[in-house]
């Protein structure tokens, strides 16, 4: 479908994240060497896919408590369906996966405490606004509310230029992501 914005309309977007979810639980089992399940990883995945079949196949062939799997969940997914979240975090702990918070913002960070919400990590994609709050009030505030969380349960996603990391590590976050951070990792291996 040329020229369309599947992200337009959230439901399309939702359904369509979902097909692919299972698709990649299914092409992650498959692999004949198993080198995928054999190490660390973090995929973004739905809750209704974590309530799904497919992804109890999928957990069958896992031992998550031996490395650290950690499962993505979109703040808007998990609003939207509050017991399933629920049900499926209780699951997802219980069996040693580490959930992370995804698709936060400066509007609703606030809303996501990792330890209220019975998470690990909370990720804040980075917006250019973040480095005018430092040394603000509204920055301040920010910094208390990342260093009440602990120190590492705060990601700041999409970090795309030295500044976003200089930033985040002014706020106190200690983990990073993004195309910046990946073009360090590619000149460093």
């Amino acid at each position: 479908m040329p020229n369309t914005d599947m992200t337009a309309n959230p439901w399309l977007f939702q359904r369509l994240t979902q097909t692919l979810d299972l698709r990649v639980l299914a092409q992650m089992s498959r692999r004949d060497d198993r080198s995928l399940l054999q190490e660390g990883f973090s995929i973004n995945l739905n809750v209704a896919t974590i309530l799904s079949e497919e992804f109890l196949a999928f957990d069958a062939d896992l031992n998550p408590t031996m490395y650290e799997a950690v499962l993505e969940l979109r703040i808007e997914d998990i609003f939207s369906d509050p017991s399933g979240f629920a049900f499926a975090r209780d699951f997802l702990n219980e069996r040693g996966y580490h959930i992370c918070v995804d698709g936060l913002t400066l509007d609703t960070f606030p809303y996501a405490d990792p330890k209220r919400m019975g998470v690990t990590y909370g990720k804040l994609s980075w917006a250019s606004e973040i480095a005018g709050m430092i040394g603000t009030e509204r920055g301040e505030e920010l910094k208390a509310m990342i260093m009440m969380r602990k120190r590492g349960r705060t990601i700041l996603a999409r970090c795309d230029s030295e500044a976003a990391i200089r930033a985040g590590r002014q706020l106190g976050i200690t983990l990073f992501q993004g195309r910046y951070v990946d073009s360090l990792m590619r000149e460093r291996y």
